[in-house]
């Protein structure tokens, strides 16, 4: 069995991350902080595995994959591009959804219309 196989059953990182936020005093900046961690986490592990199925189709006459720094934070970029697109494709029904789920926990009750 090839080493390129063991990697994509294996976890690259021992630890799950979590992430905490007061959401009492938490701003735009606290959660880009937060996040940016796991995210550099997801997207070296896609780019492993994007150099792993490279690897598996290269040719010899094929250039090498680029396994660097600023390769990793092109696929950063791309990843935190798909997370605001995602964003962006949400509709009010969708957080309307998460507003409702969330209320119950608020101390000062939103008015009824």
């Amino acid at each position: 069995m090839k080493i390129t196989q063991l990697l994509e059953a294996k976890d690259l990182f021992t630890d799950v991350d979590v992430i905490k936020l007061d959401p009492d005093r938490a701003d735009v900046y606290d959660v880009v902080s937060a996040l940016m961690p796991t995210l550099t986490r997801i997207a070296y592990t896609n780019l492993v595995h994007e150099r792993t199925r490279y690897t598996r189709g290269k040719d010899e006459e094929d250039s090498d994959f680029e396994f660097t720094a600023d390769a990793l934070d092109e696929e950063l970029e791309k990843l935190v591009g798909l997370i605001v697109n995602k964003f962006e494709d949400q509709n009010s029904h969708d957080r309307l959804a998460v507003i409702n789920k969330l209320k119950s926990e608020f101390k000062d009750k939103l008015e009824e219309k």
